[in-house]
């Protein structure tokens, strides 16, 4: 197996970290250090080398990280509306600039590969 066929899975399991451990830390620990590890674990996985790099694939990573700088642009917004009243006094206001980072990236691969197993299908119609 390529090293390809790892990366959703890895993807998914650093997503599933990142939201226990912010749902355990209370966003205490979470501005911390481990937001980086977390998104800098992404960005390796989404911008690791494909088994085959032609211009299709490049032009889906593209797609894919437009719309997830959108979808993580929401996630910012929408958070700074639905919790600036409910967080404590003194927290954080808003998601940080990683935790922006690490719902675009996340949505980014997760469309990417999405996007690349529904290219590769034929249409049976």
């Amino acid at each position: 197996m390529s090293s390809s066929n790892y990366k959703l899975p890895v993807a998914l399991l650093l997503v599933v970290l990142g939201i226990v451990h912010l749902w355990n830390s209370g966003y205490r620990a979470w501005n911390s250090g481990a937001d980086t590890a977390y998104v800098l674990g992404l960005l390796a996985l989404f911008f690791w080398k494909e088994k085959i790099q032609d211009e299709r694939v490049r032009e889906l990573k593209l797609r894919a990280l437009t719309v997830g700088f959108l979808l993580g642009y929401v996630a910012t917004f929408a958070s700074k509306m639905v919790f600036r009243s409910t967080w404590e006094a003194g927290g954080p206001r808003t998601i940080s600039a990683m935790d922006f980072m690490f719902v675009a990236l996340a949505a980014s691969l997760i469309m990417f590969h999405w996007w690349r197993w529904n290219d590769g299908r034929t249409t049976t119609r």
